[in-house]
């Protein structure tokens, strides 16, 4: 079942980045407070930015789904790649190249109560794509979430050339 996006307490803003044939991807799930509830940056599976965004909403909702939030709070999946927005919206519109993928993540969005996929302007999904960026420098992917400990984000920003996330628990 899919409802109004004002129905929605959490939004998990994910990207994908690719430099070089080298992908990767970042995530933060925010509360309905604008709290940190989970992140997540690493390498992504493929070749192109396609695969990383595709990687980076796989990863999102297996993350929303392990955390124990899937059946009892909606989530709004948040995006700044309009292909990716159009193949999830439309699945018969995707890249053949990509098609199990698409599967795998519309297979892991029918254990979701309820979601919503929704569109958003690059510079308001700064901190995922900061964390994409970073992702690039690892061989592994870092994901962390949080049930008691709430965080706030206090700021972004670009120290010595490496990408800094700093928060404030609540």
């Amino acid at each position: 079942m899919r409802s109004s996006i004002l129905n929605f307490n959490v939004h998990f803003r994910i990207c994908g980045v690719a430099v070089n044939n080298r992908p990767a991807c970042g995530g933060v799930l925010f509360g309905k407070n604008g709290e940190i509830r989970a992140l997540f940056s690493g390498l992504a599976c493929g070749k192109n930015r396609f695969s990383a965004g595709l990687f980076a909403v796989k990863m999102a909702v297996e993350i929303f789904i392990s955390s124990g939030w899937a059946l009892e709070v909606p989530l709004v999946l948040c995006m700044n790649c309009k292909i990716i927005h159009s193949w999830l919206e439309n699945p018969m519109q995707y890249s053949w190249e990509l098609a199990k993928e698409i599967v795998e993540i519309l297979c892991l969005l029918r254990n979701l109560s309820d979601y919503q996929l929704q569109l958003i302007d690059r510079e308001d999904n700064g901190l995922a794509f900061s964390l994409g960026r970073e992702g690039l420098n690892k061989e592994s992917c870092f994901k962390a979430w949080w049930t008691m400990i709430l965080l706030t984000l206090v700021g972004v920003g670009n120290v010595n050339g490496s990408h800094v996330i700093v928060v404030r628990s609540s």
